[in-house]
């Protein structure tokens, strides 16, 4: 009986029904290959939201001019795939390896996806 209650007490509180987000990307590294200087190259990733909550991506941010996100998914309901799309585009040669964070309302923290190209 007081392992019921206990139960029942926990679930009134939440503790049991949480409603969790989690974020998770189809990849964590992109290869984009060769792309000719001043020329574009467009990418595009899935995300899921694997979790019981509502994911909610709040920034999608590049740490370099040459990475461009152009759109994402803002809001995921649990199970559902959504998108981030961009392109990379440069003015001088070289190999590049640049990194995108993903900030959102999972608690795990922010996601960080990796980008290569190489400016030829």
């Amino acid at each position: 009986m007081t392992l019921i209650l206990l139960l029942l007490s926990l679930n009134a509180c939440g503790v049991l029904a949480q409603e969790v987000p989690k974020l998770k990307l189809e990849t964590y590294y992109l290869d984009l290959g060769q792309v000719k200087i001043k020329n574009s190259k467009k990418w595009s990733l899935n995300v899921k939201n694997e979790g019981s909550g509502i994911l909610r991506l709040a920034e999608v941010d590049p740490n370099c001019s040459c990475v461009k996100v152009t759109s994402f998914a803002e809001e995921l309901l649990p199970g559902e795939v959504g998108k981030i799309e961009g392109y990379v585009k440069s003015g001088s040669k070289g190999e590049v390896m640049k990194f995108i964070t993903i900030r959102s309302n999972d608690k795990s923290g922010p996601q960080k996806l990796s980008v290569r190209a190489d400016f030829i």
